[in-house]
Parts: C-alpha cells; structure tokens; sequence
C-alpha cells in the first residue's frame, strides 16, 4: 500500500529495506497479529475482482478529491 501511494504521488523511489519496522516502532497503534486464523467466510468472500475493484475506487476517488497521503 505505501508503494501505491509513493507511486501515485509520482515518486518512483523503493521502500527502504528498514521501512516496516520503523512503521511499527513509530505508530504503536500499528501491530501485527501472528497466527490468527482468518474466518473462512471472510476467505471465500475474496476473490481477485472483488480486490482490483476496491483498489481501482480507492484510486478514482483519491485523484477525484485531491486527497494528500498525509490525510489518509
């Protein structure tokens, strides 16, 4: 997601490799659950479609209103 966003903003330059650990470390809120099996509803429901369509409406309505990565 934080590649999308840099490219959208017309930065070409990588993720650092230090990139996801700094995230963690700088926003608490931020953390990982290890091992927690996803409900299978929720796996069935996701198809390859149904995520390029939510990516492609996040895109259209980011550039539609102008919203900076800051306000995300």
């Amino acid at each position: 997601m934080a590649t999308q966003i840099i490219r959208m903003n017309g930065d070409t330059k990588e993720l650092g490799k230090r990139f996801i650990p700094k995230l963690i470390r700088d926003n608490p809120r931020i953390a990982s659950v290890i091992g927690r099996p996803i409900e299978q509803a929720r796996i069935n429901g996701t198809n390859p479609e149904a995520i390029q369509e939510f990516y492609t409406l996040y895109e259209r309505i980011v550039r539609e209103f102008n919203i900076q990565p800051c306000n995300m």
